[in-house]
């Protein structure tokens, strides 16, 4: 499990720059504990433990200053500081392991760690995992009912694209339909685009308009007119005027 370090020393540096007291001192006092723990060579499980403990006291620890800091040269998506915080924890803590062992690690903080630390993780992948090692426990996180958190993995990051299959894009791509979400946030969707896809998600869209249902307008960003069969292109001359002439464009 590759980690970016370069991005990551980045984000420190913005961090003990950014925060005040107490909050500085406390960072700087987590981060050495965490260090301590990877000194004294303890468990994966104890520094999983340690991590979730420290997330735990970052919420505590920031909540009277949270709030959305965007820095898009930086961060590439908006983060709040309290995320922030729980992403570099991580990092630290798995940098003081062998590469072979940081995905064990980072599987341990996932279970320990509630939907918002989960949401601050999955915010990081881009950084956390450019090897695509942690592929099969978030394609298993996307099943969640939570949607605040299927956002985090699904719209304004770019790691689902890099590392999705075919399939696991597909139904990722889907889900956010289903949950009506705007699915041009969803990074790689060109470059991910397949006619597979675009009858799949041609074939939600009739279903929804011939029910008399409404649909995200974003559909239509998912479906390429030339990927149809001859059959959906029948089908098509039946929907709604404004479902022609979208499709029509595109």
């Amino acid at each position: 499990m590759r980690l970016n370090e370069a991005l990551i020393s980045r984000q420190v540096a913005w961090l003990l720059k950014w925060l005040e007291e107490p909050i500085l001192k406390w960072f700087e006092s987590a981060l050495h504990q965490l260090s301590l723990g990877g000194e004294r060579q303890v468990s994966i499980d104890k520094l999983a433990i340690e991590w979730a403990n420290l997330s735990a006291q970052a919420g505590r620890q920031c909540a009277d200053i949270e709030a959305s800091v965007v820095f898009v040269s930086l961060f590439d998506r908006s983060l709040s500081i309290t995320e922030l915080i729980r992403q570099q924890l991580l990092c630290h803590t798995l940098l003081l392991l062998d590469v072979s062992l940081r995905y064990r690690l980072f599987k341990l903080c996932l279970r320990y760690a509630d939907d918002s630390e989960k949401q601050a993780l999955v915010k990081g992948l881009d950084f956390l995992d450019m090897e695509g090692v942690c592929q099969p426990v978030i394609v298993d996180l996307c099943r969640t009912n939570n949607t605040e958190l299927f956002a985090s993995i699904a719209l304004f990051n770019a790691w689902p694209a890099k590392h999705f299959s075919d399939v696991e894009f597909e139904q990722m791509l889907l889900k956010a339909l289903f949950s009506h979400f705007n699915i041009t946030s969803i990074l790689g969707l060109k470059q991910r685009h397949t006619q597979r896809l675009s009858q799949l998600t041609f074939d939600y869209l009739s279903e929804r308009a011939l029910a008399a249902r409404d649909w995200p307008m974003s559909i239509y960003s998912a479906i390429e007119r030339r990927h149809l069969t001859r059959e959906q292109i029948e089908r098509l001359v039946c929907l709604p005027p404004q479902v022609q002439a979208s499709l029509s464009l595109h």
